[in-house]
C-alpha cells in the first residue's frame, strides 16, 4: 500500500531584481519585461528561477 504524499509550494513574495552590472542579470530582466507585457507568466517565472539560480548571487565578487 502506498501513502499519497503532499506538497505545499508557495511563490516567492518578491520577484528577483538584476544584480547590478551583471549582463546576464540584465538580459533576464529585460526577457521578463517583454514576457510580462504579452502575459507570457510562464516565461516570467522562468527568468526569476533562472536569476534566483545565475552566479553572480552565489559567487563572491572578487575585488
Amino acid at each position: 500500500m502506498t501513502t499519497a504524499t503532499s506538497y505545499l509550494l508557495q511563490m516567492p513574495a518578491v520577484p528577483p531584481e538584476p544584480t547590478p552590472g551583471c549582463v546576464v542579470c540584465a538580459s533576464l530582466g529585460r526577457q521578463r519585461t517583454q514576457a510580462r507585457s504579452v502575459s507570457d507568466y510562464s516565461r516570467v517565472s522562468d527568468c526569476n528561477v533562472r536569476m534566483r539560480a545565475h552566479t553572480c548571487r552565489t559567487m563572491p565578487t572578487l575585488h
